[in-house]
C-alpha cells in the first residue's frame, strides 16, 4: 500500500517590503510583512513509488520541466528515500511575485517530515533553495527579515479579504533587483497589536513595497494596475506583492470583495483573478477563482 501525504501550498502576499541593505555577495536584505489567504497550490506526495513529478492545473506549462525547485528540493532527500512521486496542481501564477515555488518546496519538506517521520532540511536552512522558503514552511502571519532566513510569527486575529490580480506579464525578480536604484531604505516601523482593521490599514499605508518603483520602470501597465485596483469600492490599500506582478487589493467587507471580484472579473476578461479570504490567525475559509 501507498503512503500518501497531502499538503496545501498556500500562495504568499508581501503586504509590506523594505529593501533595508545589500551585502557584498550582491544579496539584498528585506524586511517583509507577510501573509497567506486561503489559496494556493495543491501537492499530493505518495511513498514507496516510482521517483517521478507530475503538473496539472492552469499554470502548469509555466513550470519549468528541468531544474525547478521541486525537483532541487527532491534531490535533498536521501537515495535511501528517493522512492517518492509528487503530484502538483499548479493553481499559483508563475513570476508571479506570490512565492509559488517557494510554497511547493515547502509544501514537498513538510510531506517528506509526515512520511518519513525525518527532517530534510532544516527550517534555518531552507533559504538555500530559495528566498521565500522558510516563511513558507509554516504559512503564517510573519515577519521576514534578511535574505529570507530570518522569519517570526506574528500574533492577530484579524481577518479580511484579499483581491489579487495578474495580468500575464511575467516579472523576472533578477531583473526587478538590478533596477533597484536605492537598497539603503528604513525598515519597517515598529510593529504594535493591530485591534482592528483599521490599525493594519493605516500602519500598511506607511509602509511600502521598495520593489514598485523598479517594477513599473519595466513595466508600466502594473501602476495602472495597482491604481485601477486601488479605485475598486471598499478597497483599502492596493499595493505590488513581492516582486510582481501581481497586485492585491484589501478589503474588509465581503461583499464589496466578490462585488469587486465580480468587476474585474467582467472588465478585464484576460487577467488572472482571485478572491480569497485572508485569517491571520489561519482559519479556513471559502475562496473565488
Amino acid at each position: 500500500m501507498l503512503a500518501m501525504e497531502y499538503q496545501f501550498a498556500k500562495a504568499k502576499v508581501n503586504l509590506a517590503l523594505h529593501v533595508v541593505s545589500r551585502r557584498k555577495n550582491g544579496f539584498h536584505e528585506l524586511d517583509s510583512l507577510v501573509c497567506f489567504p486561503n489559496f494556493g497550490d495543491k501537492i499530493i506526495c505518495r511513498k514507496n513509488s516510482v521517483p517521478s513529478l507530475s503538473i496539472s492545473g492552469n499554470f502548469k506549462r509555466n513550470v519549468p520541466k528541468a531544474n525547478n525547485i521541486i525537483i532541487k528540493t527532491l534531490r535533498k532527500i536521501p537515495l535511501a528515500n528517493r522512492n517518492m512521486s509528487v503530484h502538483l496542481e499548479k493553481n499559483i501564477p508563475v513570476s508571479a511575485g506570490l512565492g509559488g515555488g517557494s510554497a511547493d518546496s515547502a509544501a514537498v519538506i513538510r510531506a517528506y517530515k509526515n512520511l518519513w517521520g525525518e527532517v530534510l532540511i532544516a527550517d534555518r536552512d531552507t533559504f538555500t533553495l530559495g528566498a521565500d522558503v522558510p516563511v513558507c514552511i509554516d504559512s503564517s502571519f510573519q515577519r521576514m527579515k534578511g535574505i529570507g532566513e530570518d522569519v517570526k510569527k506574528l500574533k492577530s486575529t484579524l481577518s479580511f479579504y484579499l483581491l489579487l490580480v495578474n495580468s500575464g506579464d511575467p516579472i523576472s525578480t533578477k531583473e526587478v533587483f538590478l533596477n533597484l536604484k536605492f537598497s539603503n531604505n528604513p525598515k519597517l516601523e515598529n510593529l504594535t497589536s493591530f485591534r482592528n482593521m483599521k490599525d493594519l490599514v493605516l500602519y500598511l499605508k506607511r509602509q511600502r513595497n521598495d520593489l514598485e518603483t523598479a517594477a513599473f520602470s519595466i513595466n508600466s501597465n502594473l501602476e495602472e494596475t495597482k491604481a485601477y485596483i486601488g479605485a475598486q469600492k471598499g478597497c483599502k490599500l492596493a499595493r505590488l506583492s513581492g516582486s510582481g506582478g501581481t497586485i492585491f487589493g484589501i478589503f474588509d467587507n465581503k461583499i464589496e470583495a466578490f462585488e469587486a471580484y465580480q468587476k474585474v472579473k467582467q472588465e478585464k476578461f484576460f487577467w488572472w483573478v482571485c478572491c480569497s479570504p485572508v485569517s491571520l490567525a489561519n482559519s479556513r475559509y471559502d475562496i473565488a477563482t
